[in-house]
């Protein structure tokens, strides 16, 4: 991949020490900052990370996890100055900004910025349809494009060898018939989705001039009907629910197994879908009903042969030497993660996969994966944020550890959004009385279904316009 160099930020010493300014780092890569002036504190937002630094202190805490930068932050009346080398080491450790460098003189910060090959995009009208034009800096044989409609009508082109200036794209104006636009870049490919509100008759992709083109034919009278069936198969009112764990496969237990996670999964699950059932009159399929082994990938086949528009699996926590650690929180598979790097978590719950005589036969490929994961993404974690969201409220307890990922081979394979919360730490005291109590368990599926309900009326909001 190509490079170029762009800003840079001075570095300084101080007693035989290399400092930068941190306002010249905030201005340089445009950071949004709050500064906590009693306690000499500054909170810095990137992407989704969160970055805190104290003056005087030799800390820095990014995101959940503390590390030591060897050599205290100072503070001045206007500026904190930050260790240059272990800040940068933990920065690109933690793989939050990786294109920062330091100059082989030790004078400054560079940021090498990668030299895009996708620009932006435009869209004109034809007689017959529209053209959706995709500016790029070199002409990409067409041969290697692919372009593919989904059910929910997002076109996607992918690149490969493309390089996309996401920034960029999302500053192209959108026009009629594109609702939405987004982007993904993966290692050695590009992608772009336009949502349509037309559903083409015929597509054309071609590469020429440094533009790839996308032609689109309609019919008014055939987008008509196809409209209203596309209303029809999009409406979110399948959900498939599973309870984690069950027969053979008991999940975390506690006082002698006496008290299981595969028995409160099983109850806050079928409390979720009587609700659903009854309160909203959701089609709501489970994986189980009663106590029985499934095997981790005929869970989410289940939803796919149902055509679910919503995977949610129910899970319960559990810690050794940790009796303190409470809370839900909800996942979402990262299907990147690398063996070495599976947490505990993870490590548990695909535990069961030992249970399985053909543990092997889930064989999507790991490139489809990827693609049907890039797909349903946004959408999966704007439903994980909502169901922390709501939980939050339900419980009327500050138990909300937040929306995270990992390698969960439950989620793997699912064609619809999907997420996997882990409702509470049966390790905990305190907690384990609350999983076990039919009330609370009641407040926990109210707020999923709550969740779910407004899920529903966010993304179905496209179709009735």
């Amino acid at each position: 991949m190509l490079f170029s160099a762009s800003n840079s930020i001075p570095i300084t010493s101080i007693d035989n020490v290399s400092y930068f300014s941190l306002n010249d780092f905030i201005d340089a890569l445009e950071l949004k900052s709050d500064f906590v002036v009693d306690n000499n504190k500054v909170i810095l937002y990137y992407k989704n990370h969160r970055i805190v630094l104290s003056g005087g202190s030799s800390y820095i805490l990014i995101n959940n996890d503390i590390y030591n930068l060897y050599h205290h932050v100072l503070y001045t009346k206007d500026d904190f100055y930050i260790p240059v080398f272990s800040f940068i080491q933990h920065i690109k450790k933690n793989q939050i900004i990786n294109n920062l460098t330091i100059d082989s003189m030790g004078h400054s910060i560079v940021m090498i910025m990668p030299q895009y090959n996708i620009l932006n995009h435009s869209l004109s009208t034809k007689g017959n349809g529209y053209s959706i034009d995709i500016n790029t800096s070199k002409t990409f044989d067409e041969n290697l494009l692919a372009y593919s409609l989904s059910g929910n009508n997002w076109l996607s082109i992918t690149i490969p060898g493309g390089k996309i200036d996401s920034i960029n794209i999302s500053k192209s104006q959108i026009m009629h018939p594109i609702i939405d636009v987004k982007t993904s870049q993966m290692k050695g490919a590009a992608q772009i989705s336009f949502l349509l509100k037309i559903i083409p008759d015929d597509i054309t992709m071609s590469s020429k001039n440094k533009t790839i083109n996308l032609g689109l034919f309609v019919s008014q009278q055939k987008t008509a009907q196809k409209i209203k069936k596309d209303k029809e198969k999009n409406i979110i009112n399948t959900i498939v629910l599973d309870a984690g764990h069950g027969g053979k496969d008991p999940g975390a237990c506690i006082k002698k197994c006496k008290i299981k996670e595969k028995d409160i999964t099983l109850a806050i699950t079928k409390k979720l879908g009587h609700i659903l059932k009854q309160k909203y009159n959701m089609n709501v399929i489970y994986t189980r009903e009663d106590d029985r082994f499934i095997k981790l990938h005929h869970r989410t086949q289940i939803a796919n042969d149902n055509n679910a528009k919503i995977f949610i699996s129910i899970h319960a926590n559990s810690i050794e030497n940790s009796p303190r650690t409470k809370g839900f929180e909800t996942y979402l598979l990262k299907i990147e993660k690398s063996s070495a790097a599976i947490n505990e978590v993870e490590k548990r719950e695909n535990n069961v996969m030992q249970l399985e005589a053909d543990n092997n036969s889930n064989t999507i490929s790991r490139m489809n994966a990827i693609l049907i994961q890039s797909a349903n993404f946004e959408q999966s974690e704007d439903l994980a944020q909502l169901i922390q969201q709501e939980i939050s409220k339900t419980t009327y307890q500050n138990l909300n550890r937040g929306v995270k990922q990992a390698g969960f081979q439950v989620l793997w394979g699912a064609t619809m959004p999907n997420v996997l919360i882990e409702v509470g730490f049966i390790t905990n005291s305190d907690e384990v009385k609350n999983l076990t109590s039919s009330k609370y368990q009641d407040k926990i599926a109210n707020g999923i279904a709550n969740a779910i309900m407004l899920y529903k009326k966010k993304h179905e909001k496209h179709i009735f316009e």
